[in-house]
């Protein structure tokens, strides 16, 4: 399973992590927060357990977001104040959904937004650093527009 380092030794993307040998293999590459975007949390596959992410030390944050959808307003802020506490904190953070594309990508631009990007600037980046991240649902976008729009942080 690969990943892509969104900011460097900062916040990755990636796939759904559906193995133990994902979560190491993350683990090793310096990984230390998760973030998921799928209906159910990661918790919920066999092989990834609470017991594996402790004994690893890598904080889990699941924020339940349909599949082809947007988060909410107040989805998007927890998603931010969990990403900003896992960088204040030093944890190097994973955001997934799925497949990497839609859920992810979306909440990769407020990201960006929070750091004074426009909104070209912000896709720019992400599709620059996560090129799957381009593919997103009507609503998708629209949220990302709204957001953008509305100079929400």
């Amino acid at each position: 399973m690969q990943f892509s380092w969104i900011e460097p030794g900062k916040l990755a993307a990636s796939e759904m992590p559906f193995f133990e040998t994902d979560i190491r293999a993350q683990h090793a590459q310096g990984i230390r927060a998760i973030l998921t975007l799928t209906e159910d949390p990661l918790t919920f596959l066999p092989e990834i357990t609470s017991a594996l992410l402790s004994a690893l030390d890598v904080r889990l944050f699941h924020v339940p977001v349909p599949d082809d959808a947007a988060p909410t307003h107040a989805q998007a802020r927890e998603i931010l104040n969990f990403i900003h506490s896992a960088q204040k904190e030093g944890h190097p953070l994973l955001v997934h959904c799925m497949m990497g594309i839609g859920r992810t990508g979306t909440v990769l631009h407020p990201f960006y937004f929070d750091q004074g990007l426009s909104l070209a600037e912000a896709q720019s980046r992400v599709q620059a650093r996560c090129p799957v991240c381009r593919r997103l649902s009507p609503s998708q976008r629209a949220f990302i527009a709204a957001w953008a729009e509305a100079g929400t942080s």
